[in-house]
This record gives C-alpha cells, sequence and structure tokens, in this order.
C-alpha cells in the first residue's frame, strides 16, 4: 500500500468516532482475529450493539493501547533514582 494511502487511510479513520473490525485493526495495526481474541477474552473494550457486529470506540482504543505502556531501562533507573532520593 503507497504512504499516501496508508496516511489518507489513518486521516480518515481519526474523524471517526466509532471503528468497525476492520478499521482497528488498521488503526492500531493489530490483526482482525487478534483483536476477536482480544474481545473474547475481555481484554479490550468493544462494542457489539446488534449482537454480531463488532465496534470499537476510537478514543477507548488510544486509551487501551496507552494503558499497556512499558517503561524503558533507562526509564526505570530514573524513576528509581527519583525513589532513592526522596
Amino acid at each position: 500500500m503507497k504512504t499516501e494511502t496508508i496516511i489518507d487511510r489513518l486521516s480518515y479513520l481519526n474523524t471517526k468516532d466509532m471503528l468497525t473490525l476492520s478499521e482497528a485493526a488498521a488503526y492500531t495495526g493489530i490483526s482482525e482475529s487478534t483483536l476477536h481474541k482480544y474481545c473474547s477474552d475481555k481484554k479490550i473494550p468493544y462494542s457489539k450493539p446488534a449482537g454480531r457486529w463488532v465496534f470499537f470506540k476510537r478514543t477507548d482504543l488510544v486509551e487501551w493501547m496507552a494503558s499497556r505502556r512499558v517503561e524503558s531501562n533507562s526509564g526505570m533507573r530514573m524513576e528509581a533514582l527519583k525513589r532513592r532520593v526522596s
């Protein structure tokens, strides 16, 4: 896929409040099958209003991705130093 097409697609997805499964996969870079598994395991917030279709609130996806932040080794060292000084 061309870079312009990817940028256009992500720009479009940023304007939507609710995303389909395929849109959420494109937005997050997580495969549809993995997102389906996360839904089944209740690891990710989603809506299923019609009992069949799965939708994701875009802001929930952003919050969910940000909540899984892993601190780097240097970040952990800095935090440990801050705690020692306090």
